[in-house]
């Protein structure tokens, strides 16, 4: 989630605004959108594997190590929902963008629901049942996009990606530090204690809330 604050740029956030003044085609926002999520995704896959160590070591600690290079396919997808929600709230469809987060929630609950029914829950298993419902709901949002009959330009557009950055990066970088904000108790604990620490920790703060 932090890898994925620090690197959107934005892009996501600036598609409404760009969409609805008319200066771009919601086609071409939706392909530009779309293809610089797949460059950014890409470059947190090479950062993450360059770092694999470290995480495996000082945040994801338990985690086996193929199971840490497996987790950075959470970010690029994670890139992608952000970006699908962006396009579907330009469009005005809010109650689709609200169910797709909706529909991770649960799929995550139903995965890692069957995982304890087959007696299957550990800290490996965690990776595989985070990646799928992530997956599932990643093709859902672009089987409805589909329906929209909205045709991405797959190509990239720099007018179009620097316009995207510079009315995007001010709202990023604001949320990137309010999320650090929230979540920073949390990274110090896990890099001291691990993560059944960490666990317990956010249940008990978010109870006594």
């Amino acid at each position: 989630a932090v890898l994925v604050m620090l690197t959107e740029l934005g892009i996501a956030s600036a598609a409404p605004y760009l969409i609805n003044r008319r200066r771009f085609d919601a086609g071409d926002v939706l392909g530009n959108a779309l293809v610089a999520g797949a460059v950014i995704g890409l470059f947190q896959i090479v950062l993450w594997i360059a770092c694999h160590q470290l995480i495996g070591s000082y945040v994801l600690t338990g985690l086996p190590i193929e199971w840490v290079l497996v987790a950075a396919l959470l970010a690029p997808i994670e890139v992608q929902m952000v970006e699908m929600q962006g396009i579907f709230r330009s469009l005005q469809r809010f109650w689709t963008a609200n169910l797709l987060r909706l529909g991770i929630e649960t799929s995550l609950l139903v995965s890692l629901g069957i995982a304890a029914a087959f007696d299957a829950l550990s800290v490996a298993t965690l990776v595989p049942c985070l990646l799928l419902p992530s997956l599932f709901m990643l093709t859902v949002s672009a089987v409805r996009l589909a329906t929209l009959r909205l045709a991405p330009v797959w190509r990239m557009n720099f007018g179009l990606l620097r316009e995207s950055i510079r009315f995007g990066i001010r709202a990023q970088a604001s949320s990137a530090l309010q999320y650090l904000n929230f979540r920073l108790d949390h990274l110090i604990l896990g890099i001291l204690t691990g993560p059944e620490v960490v666990g317990l920790y956010f249940v008990a703060t978010r109870a006594a809330e």
